[in-house]
């Protein structure tokens, strides 16, 4: 009979969930994604998911939970099992990121009520952003997936100065070197929602739109000037993955960096979207935070020898 671990991508503004498999012989694969949009009570809304859960995979083994936390501060760099006293330390960071981290956590303890006796890992977005304290919420566990499969998608520079756009209902850019966080900016305020912004288009919307593609702009320019120039310019998350018209224009706007947008691919939505020849080459890499939280997962349990 087969194994699973879930995944929990907890936010205020919503809830995403995967089912990873683990079969007989084999390694660990997706078997189940899904999303509970305009995020209930945390309580009500880990309840909808063990239930959905419970009917769905009836009778087998669910060997660990994996959950996204936004902020571990110094104290915890690297995924740990949660126990009581980890939830108390962990509480006691709240005042950092007070709405999302205590959502989150609220999640964590009605799993454990809900699916006693399995265990949970939690996952900081700040581990991969280790030195900067303030980076909460900055998307560290998408950035660490971008890093892990960049060598794959473009080995040539994949160590060099890369920067990462992840651009979604909250959004960020990070400068990474040898495929590590060396600066991270928040995009705070204009990127709230910007989902439903690009949805709509009202005359309000078209504005916050402007003012966040503005915003993109000048944090890509700072963190290449700060890394002394790029070599490469990575979209992800959902607006950054989907929407070819703001791409182009945070290309446009960074055109004095060597960026030469190939519009047909951009419209594409294709894997380089830079032309050949480009100084700095342009690409779009699906975002997978839930692949690396499953991945951790696994291996802090001891369920697998290798990455799942």
């Amino acid at each position: 009979m087969d194994d699973y671990a879930l995944v929990i991508n907890a936010a205020s503004s919503g809830l995403k969930f995967c089912v990873y498999r683990r079969p007989d012989i084999g390694a660990w694969r997706l078997d189940t994604r899904g999303a509970i949009e305009r995020t209930p009570a945390a309580s009500r809304a880990a309840e909808a998911v063990v239930a959905w859960l419970r009917s769905t995979y009836e009778g087998r083994r669910v060997l660990g939970v994996g959950h996204r936390v936004v902020y571990g501060g110094p104290r915890f760099a690297a995924p740990v099992l949660v126990t009581p006293l980890i939830m108390e330390e962990l509480h006691s960071l709240l005042s950092f990121a007070p709405r999302e981290q205590t959502y989150i956590l609220a999640v964590i303890a009605a799993i454990s009520h809900l699916l006693d006796g399995v265990p949970q890992i939690a996952c900081f977005d700040t581990s991969f952003h280790r030195g900067r304290p303030d980076a909460y919420g900055c998307h560290g566990l998408s950035y660490e997936h971008i890093a892990s499969v960049f060598p794959q998608v473009a080995p040539a520079i994949a160590d060099r100065r890369v920067l990462v756009a992840h651009l979604d209902d909250t959004s960020s850019v990070c400068a990474m070197r040898n495929r590590k966080s060396v600066d991270v900016l928040p995009i705070s305020g204009i990127g709230d929602n910007m989902r439903e912004r690009v949805k709509v288009r009202t005359p309000s919307a078209r504005r916050a739109i402007d003012e966040f593609v503005d915003q993109v702009g000048r944090d890509v320019a700072m963190l290449a000037a700060t890394s002394g120039g790029i070599d490469a310019l990575v979209f992800t998350g959902e607006i950054g993955e989907n929407h070819a018209e703001i791409r182009r224009r945070v290309c446009d706007s960074a055109s004095w960096l060597g960026i030469e947008l190939d519009t047909d691919a951009n419209r594409a939505c294709a894997t380089r979207i830079s032309q050949e020849g480009s100084e700095v080459s342009t690409w779009i890499i699906p975002a997978n935070a839930e692949l690396v939280i499953a991945r951790h997962t696994a291996m802090l349990l001891g369920l697998v020898e290798t990455h799942a």
